[in-house]
């Protein structure tokens, strides 16, 4: 017997097992939720202004290049959001 219902937190899903105890499923993302665009790209590629870039969640991610820094990089879901607030 399988019986699912949401978490109270919401950040997944329990279900009963066959012996009675509760295990706890997380969710899966989606591919897009973790697609990641460079500020040039954001700029570029969604027509935003540097200071439309400054409040979306940035994070840093290891250069394509071997002797570079890492480079700041945003969630690519939170530019197109920015995008169509400033339509």
């Amino acid at each position: 017997m399988k019986k699912t219902t949401t978490s109270e937190d919401g950040k997944g899903e329990e279900g009963l097992e066959a012996d009675g105890t509760k295990k706890l499923k997380k969710k899966r993302m989606t591919s897009t939720e973790r697609n990641f665009i460079t500020p040039v790209r954001a700029m570029s590629d969604f027509l935003l202004k540097p200071a439309d870039l400054t409040s979306l969640r940035k994070t840093m991610r290891r250069s394509p290049h071997a002797d570079e820094p890492p480079i700041t990089v945003y969630w690519r879901k939170d530019v197109e959001a920015k995008f169509v607030l400033n339509i």
